[in-house]
C-alpha cells in the first residue's frame, strides 16, 4: 500500500476555562478554522472540536508546523495563547479518504501525547513540541531544543516587539511595518533586532528546511505538499489585516 508524507497538529488554548471566555474562544477558533481552509484551499483536514481544541492533518512533513507558526504569529488573545503538539510521518491513506472522527493512527497518538506533555508544563510551556517516531529520537531532541530556545526569546519580548515581529513576519518589509505603525524604519529595525526577530525567523526557517529535507529523503519523488503555503498565508493576512490586527490598538501600544 503506497505511503504518503503527512503532518498533524493538535492545538489547545491556555486558560480556556476562564469564566466568561467560552463563547468568545469558540467563535475565535471557528474563525481560525475558516482561515486555515482559505489559506490551504481546503487541501487539509481541520476541525474545531472538544471545546478548545483544533486538530489538523495535512500532506507534507512541514505543513502542520508552518500553519501552527502563523496562527501563533497573528493570535490576538494574549491571555489565552495556543500551544501545539506536532508530529510528522507517513500515512497509507489520502486525506480525502480519512474521517477525522474515527481515524486511528499512531501519528494521532503522537500529536496527542506531545500536546498533553505541553499541558503538564504549565504557563511557562513552549508553544510547540514535536513527538515523532522512535527512529528519529535525535531529530526530535534537536527540534524541541530549538523550540525551547524559541519560546525563551518570545518570553523576553516586550508587547511592542511582539507586534513588530508579527507585522514583519506577515509583510516582510521594514518600511511597510513602519508605515502601519507610524514610525521610522530605523525604529522598527531596532525593535525587531532587540526582540530577537532575526533569531526567531532563523529557527522557523531552519526547522522547515529540516522537515522538507527529511521528506525528500523518505519520499524522493515528493515535493512539499503546499509549496506556496507561506506566500498564500501572508497574502491573505496582508489583504485582511483588519481581521487580525487593530491599527488603533497598535498605535496605542507605541
Amino acid at each position: 500500500m503506497p505511503q504518503h508524507p503527512a503532518s498533524i497538529f493538535i492545538m489547545d488554548i491556555q486558560n480556556s476555562s476562564a469564566e466568561g471566555m467560552g463563547e468568545e474562544l469558540s467563535a475565535y477558533l471557528e474563525k481560525m478554522v475558516k482561515w486555515i481552509k482559505t489559506w490551504t484551499n481546503d487541501e487539509v483536514i481541520v476541525k474545531h472540536r472538544r471545546g478548545d481544541e483544533i486538530i489538523l492533518i495535512a500532506n507534507g512533513y512541514s505543513t502542520a508546523y508552518e500553519i501552527a507558526h502563523f496562527i501563533s504569529v497573528i493570535w490576538n488573545l494574549p491571555d489565552n495563547p495556543p500551544y501545539f503538539g506536532v508530529t510528522f510521518g507517513d500515512i497509507s491513506r489520502e486525506l480525502k479518504e480519512i474521517d477525522i472522527e474515527t481515524w486511528i493512527h499512531p501519528m494521532i497518538k503522537l500529536a496527542r501525547e506531545a500536546n498533553e506533555s505541553l499541558k503538564k508544563e504549565g504557563d511557562e510551556r513552549s508553544q510547540f513540541k514535536f513527538y515523532i517516531k522512535e527512529n528519529r529520537a535525535e531529530v526530535q531532541l534537536l527540534m524541541n531544543s530549538l523550540l525551547m530556545m524559541h519560546q525563551k526569546l518570545v518570553n523576553e519580548q516586550t508587547d511592542l516587539q511582539k507586534m513588530v515581529f508579527s507585522l514583519f513576519e506577515i509583510f516582510n518589509q521594514q518600511r511597510k511595518v513602519a508605515k502601519i505603525l507610524g514610525k521610522s524604519p530605523s525604529t522598527i529595525s531596532s525593535h525587531f533586532k532587540k526582540g530577537s526577530g532575526e533569531e526567531l525567523r532563523m529557527i522557523f526557517i531552519n526547522l522547515n528546511i529540516v522537515l522538507n529535507s527529511l521528506q525528500q529523503k523518505e519520499f524522493p519523488d515528493s515535493h512539499p505538499a503546499l509549496p506556496k503555503l507561506q506566500q498564500s498565508i501572508r497574502t491573505y493576512l496582508q489583504q485582511h489585516i483588519s481581521e487580525w490586527y487593530s491599527k488603533e490598538e497598535g498605535k496605542g501600544n507605541l
